[in-house]
């Protein structure tokens, strides 16, 4: 049974809510931490990741700007808030709160992957290609910055470093189905329809909900 005035055990129980995808309920348990213990930094942070995932990201702002406010060099909660900014579409603002978690945590590969992304948004693929670059050098097994790193040179027109990306994307994580959709339009604007398809494929059967997968096979097939 939870102790009615831990505010620890309602921050745990909540941040489980929130793995488990309950970010309602991981609300009510931050909220509650929150009243319990008004300064504990980390419960803002975590509602503030519950509230983005709802897609509520000014509330989400909301929370990583009184974690800041409480903890001035907390990195994720800079980071976090660049992700909401950037949800938002605002990634002038994102860009600078990455730039505060990099300056604090000049290792933190997140802030180079999540900064990268802000520019590749903004058009900008050889600065997001740089991003990557040093998100991977930091962390070489980061499948996500290869993946992203994929679309930058795909966004370049540059096919055969999107494929190396994409292929190593996949090696580390091979669940990720939009890495093989994306490489299988590469693949298909190389002219290499039958691989193509085999990635179309392996989209499909990770993520049978994506359309547009389906709609690339039937292409390709036609």
């Amino acid at each position: 049974r939870l102790d009615p005035t831990d505010a620890t055990a309602y921050y745990n129980r909540g941040s489980t809510y929130s793995s488990k995808g309950d970010n309602d309920r991981a609300i009510k348990d931050h909220d509650e931490a929150i009243r319990l213990a008004p300064e504990y930094v980390v419960a803002y942070n975590n509602r503030g990741n519950a509230h983005k995932d709802k897609g509520d990201n000014d509330r989400a702002i909301k929370d990583y700007s009184e974690a800041i406010r409480l903890d001035p060099k907390y990195v994720v909660a800079y980071n976090n808030r660049g992700g909401a900014y950037s949800n938002k579409g605002d990634y002038d603002r994102a860009i600078k709160e990455f730039d505060e978690a990099i300056r604090l945590d000049p290792q933190y590969a997140l802030s180079y992957n999540n900064r990268g992304s802000a520019y590749s948004y903004k058009g900008d693929n050889d600065r997001a290609i740089k991003e990557f670059d040093e998100a991977i050098r930091l962390d070489l097994n980061y499948a996500l910055a290869y993946f992203n790193r994929g679309n930058a040179h795909k966004g370049k027109g540059d096919n055969d470093r999107a494929i190396k990306d994409y292929s190593e994307a996949i090696r580390l994580d091979p669940t990720n189905a939009k890495a093989y959709l994306n490489r299988g339009s590469v693949y298909f604007h190389k002219g290499d329809y039958d691989r193509a398809i085999k990635d179309y494929d392996e989209a499909i059967r990770l993520d049978p909900t994506d359309a547009t997968a389906y709609y690339n096979r039937g292409s390709t097939y036609s």
